[in-house]
Parts: C-alpha cells; sequence; structure tokens
C-alpha cells in the first residue's frame, strides 16, 4: 500500500491480482487503478508498489514460477495507463522482487527474496539517508521460510555498503 502524490491510498490486492484506489479522508473504495496484474504463462504477480521521482507508479512482480524472474513496470499513477517496462524480466539478476524503494539520488532500490539469506519485507530510505530493510530469519537450507521467527531490521550505510 502506498500513498500517492496526489493524496489516494493505492492498494494491490491479492486475488483478483489489482490496483485499487481508496480516498485518504474515509477509507472508502475510490475505484480500480490497474486491472489484471497477473501473467498466466509463468504466474508472476504483482507484488510492491513504489512511486518514482516522475510522480508514476512503479510495480515490481515477482515470478510464481521458481527462475521466471521478476520485472518492475511503469504506470501513469493518476490513469492506471501502462507506461512500459522500466526493469526487463532478469535484467540485472533482478530475481523474487518483493520489495522497493527510490532513493533521493532518484534510483530505484529492489530487494528480492530468490536467492536471499535475510528474505526482506521491505525497504525504506530513513532520514539519516541510510537504507534500511525489515528482514525475515535466514534461510536455512532445504527447509521451508518460518514466518514465526522474529523480523529484524538491519541498516545499510550508503557510505560503507555495509550492514
Amino acid at each position: 500500500m502506498q500513498k500517492s502524490p496526489d493524496g489516494w491510498i493505492l492498494a494491490l490486492t491479492l486475488n483478483p491480482r489489482e490496483m485499487w484506489r481508496y480516498s485518504q479522508s474515509n477509507g472508502g473504495f475510490a475505484g480500480l487503478v490497474v486491472p489484471n496484474l497477473e501473467k498466466k504463462d509463468d504466474y508472476r504477480q504483482a507484488f510492491c508498489i513504489a512511486f518514482g521521482p516522475d510522480s508514476n507508479l512503479y510495480l515490481s512482480t515477482h515470478g510464481g514460477v521458481f527462475g521466471a524472474g521478476s520485472e518492475v513496470l511503469r504506470f501513469d499513477s493518476k490513469t492506471g495507463a501502462p507506461l512500459g517496462m522500466f526493469v526487463p524480466t532478469k535484467s540485472g539478476g533482478l530475481q523474487g522482487a518483493t520489495c522497493m524503494t527510490f532513493g533521493s539520488d532518484g534510483n530505484l532500490y529492489v530487494a528480492g527474496d530468490e536467492n536471499a539469506a535475510i528474505l526482506p519485507r521491505g525497504v525504506a530510505f530513513g532520514p539519516d539517508g541510510h537504507l534500511y530493510a525489515l528482514a525475515g530469519p535466514p534461510r536455512q537450507a532445504g527447509a521451508t521460510p518460518s514466518y514465526v521467527e522474529p523480523d529484524r531490521i538491519l541498516r545499510y550505510d550508503g557510505a560503507t555498503n555495509r550492514t
């Protein structure tokens, strides 16, 4: 869920995979923004949204089939009209995109979980300029991820690129 530059609340729905608009003042449903966000050929689904410095809406997908890849699509934030692919599937190693944010430098930062050890659940820049990630428990080889273990917040220092 994200607040749009023009004050609406936009949310991805799970079933059906669509993006809906809600009123910030009363929470009422205000309409469908982007319909049909699921790709039937490989079950790729919309997963995360972020607003760019250009006020457009960016949406990441997460492959439903292992190795199907991820992509970042761009939409007009007011009309929902597609504006094309921002990051093509498997471009630059993009796999399992689960969360993303734009930095003050205008760059898009994307976290993924397909090959990750930390299972990222959210990313954001703090007022100190560092990137923070809400991370799930580390993966255990051959084990199913546990969602009952506590999460942790990791801080990445932009100057040193270290946690």
